[in-house]
């Protein structure tokens, strides 16, 4: 290991199937919450599914960024900042609200669906940079790709767009011409869709920075850091305590209203009829 050169790193899988899987299931819990939250979010339950469908959604990006930052195996100590955590967290639900609001009133465009996804992906590559750069490694410096580092922005721009355009496809249409199971087809596939871009474009903010050894002894003598593992069970169990909670509502929201939206007992014989 010499001084001045990049510092090796492993990849935990097993953190990385967490953080996809998190994230499938709260892009499919956010296109549900669209579908309740409807074309009129002037009126006030309909913005509850709104708030929700954004309190859903960035936790599991961010959880998702976050995740992918711990399977990133150092071979020295890191140093979180747990303030920069609660930054980070804040920053995708205020680039997240306004880009929702942005497609979900108004008359459609694509100028506006663009403007939406700008704001939404270019919050979400400043929340990945922000949490990366307020964690420190022993005895080294992080060094930046800008052609990385612009491949990544661009990347969540476009997939932030296509996540918006389909939530506002699901909210507005609410897919009434397809009968539940077709509807809950569109959803996955489109919820695979979704977490697949967002998914590549954390790999890709991660891919784009790198960390120079700037003191080898350091490197070597560094003391005990993070406790990845704890940081990450947390994380895990928190994501899923709230995509838990979001699938209550959804239930409750199904029991009030008499519908079987998610009574997957009745998928057979919508199927055959």
């Amino acid at each position: 290991m010499e001084d001045s050169g990049i510092l090796p790193h492993t990849w935990n899988s097993s953190y990385l199937v967490m953080g996809y899987l998190i994230l499938a299931l709260g892009s499919y819990l956010a296109l549900e919450f669209a579908g309740r939250a409807g074309s009129n979010i002037r009126n006030v339950a309909n913005r509850f599914w709104l708030v929700g469908q954004v309190l859903v959604f960035g936790h599991v990006l961010w959880a998702t960024h976050f995740l992918a930052k711990m399977a990133f195996g150092l071979n020295t100590a890191l140093t979180v900042d747990y303030r920069f955590m609660i930054l980070t967290g804040a920053l995708t639900l205020l680039a997240l609200f306004p880009a929702f609001l942005v497609v979900y009133t108004g008359r459609f465009s694509f100028w506006r669906l663009g403007l939406a996804g700008t704001v939404a992906g270019g919050g979400l590559a400043l929340m990945h940079y922000v949490g990366r750069f307020g964690d420190s490694a022993a005895g080294t410096e992080i060094q930046v790709n800008g052609w990385l580092m612009a491949a990544f922005v661009l990347v969540s721009i476009l997939v932030s767009s296509g996540a918006l355009y389909l939530s506002r496809l699901v909210a507005f249409r609410g897919m009434q011409q397809f009968n539940r199971v077709r509807q809950v087809a569109v959803q996955t596939g489109g919820a695979l869709l979704i977490s697949a871009g967002f998914f590549g474009a954390a790999l890709l903010g991660m891919a784009s920075l790198s960390y120079r050894i700037t003191d080898v002894l350091k490197v070597g003598n560094a003391a005990a850091g993070a406790d990845v593992q704890l940081l990450t069970l947390v994380t895990i169990v928190i994501s899923f305590l709230l995509l838990g909670l979001a699938v209550t509502s959804v239930l409750m929201d199904a029991g009030r209203s008499g519908d079987d939206e998610l009574d997957f007992g009745d998928l057979g014989a919508s199927a055959a009829d």
